[in-house]
């Protein structure tokens, strides 16, 4: 008789079937040959996904323009008037940005599978952390009243590199005396300072707000405002003015809106008119908001702990053998 082949396998009787194993690292097909009953199955999946990177943060909003001053009277000229304060507030910054939202899980490991046997894979990793967000721009200063050299401060965003608002312009007052034969002929002119543009958001380009205008015309004409910087900045507000004793526009005009994320411009200075008035400083620009920081790379998902099934039925045939990557089967019997 043949050898290695027993006197039962010669007659007809089960054959036998010598121990083995069979390893698989990817898919295949694992055939049971004639004789062998019992198995044993050591199995893993697949290393468990890496969680998802953090959100980044919100952008830092922009600060807002700070009022343009009010016109009053000079003690220059009219001593026995009040004076007063006619300094404006100082802005007030828009919303505050916020952090971004953490990363989601990593989903878990592809399990491997034979004989409807499943070996798990690694768990997920977790989520990377949220980007914090981005620092505030700071309120431009209000701006103040007669006071010579005075105007609104621009605002300065929190961190460098920072972009800042435009300053405002100091209010403007002429007082001119002509002699003639019969008497002398007074001519005033004031005009309040132009609000100083915002800083610009974030984004590219980003530039500072420019600063308030504050040349000084007749009748109805508004003051110079300050151009808002790219992207999103507020314009200044135009200064109010009056010439000679005409009346004049106190309030001036309102700085510009900013974006999200661009600075407010600040309001114009304002002049009631009249001989003994002058013009009030315009508010200084907002300072623009920072960007915000990236959220963190998610973590690596885990290896699968391997896992066996003993003394598992088999019969003859063939057997898909499902084996996703880094995952393993490993088949093993003894003699039979």
């Amino acid at each position: 008789m043949p050898i290695g082949t027993s006197k039962v396998g010669l007659f007809g009787g089960k054959p036998t079937v010598l121990a083995g194993c069979e390893t698989f690292n990817s898919p295949g097909t694992f055939t049971v040959p004639e004789g062998l009953e019992i198995v044993a199955v050591t199995g893993v999946g697949a290393d468990g996904n890496p969680g998802n990177a953090g959100n980044p943060g919100a952008n830092g909003a922009g600060g807002g323009g700070g009022q343009g001053g009010t016109s009053l009277n000079s003690p220059n000229y009219c001593p026995g008037n009040p004076i007063g304060n006619g300094a404006g507030l100082a802005g007030a910054g828009f919303a505050a940005s916020a952090p971004g939202a953490a990363g989601n899980p990593g989903n878990t490991g592809t399990a491997a599978t034979v004989f409807c046997l499943s070996f798990c894979g690694g768990t997920g990793g977790t989520g990377g952390n949220a980007g914090t967000a981005g620092a505030d721009g700071n309120p431009g200063t209000g701006g103040h009243s007669w006071v010579p050299g005075s105007r609104g401060d621009r605002g300065n965003a929190n961190t460098s590199p920072g972009y800042i608002g435009g300053c405002g312009t100091t209010g403007y007052f002429l007082f001119v005396c002509y002699c003639y034969p019969f008497g002398p002929i007074s001519f005033a002119r004031s005009c309040g300072g132009g609000g100083g543009g915002g800083a610009g958001g974030v984004g590219t380009p980003r530039n500072n707000g420019g600063n308030g205008g504050g040349s000084c015309g007749g009748g109805n004409n508004s003051g110079i405002a300050g151009p808002g910087g790219s992207p999103g900045g507020g314009a200044g507000g135009c200064g109010g003015r009056t010439n000679n004793f005409g009346p004049g526009y106190d309030g001036g005009c309102p700085g510009g809106n900013g974006t999200v994320t661009g600075a407010g411009g600040g309001g114009g200075g304002g002049d009631a008119g009249g001989q003994c008035r002058r013009g009030g400083g315009g508010g200084g620009g907002g300072g623009g908001g920072n960007a915000a920081n990236c959220g963190n790379p998610g973590n690596p998902g885990s290896a699968g702990n391997p896992s066996t099934s003993n003394c598992v039925p088999v019969t003859t045939g063939c057997y898909p053998v499902t084996v996703p990557t880094n995952g393993q089967i490993v088949i093993s019997w003894n003699t039979q």
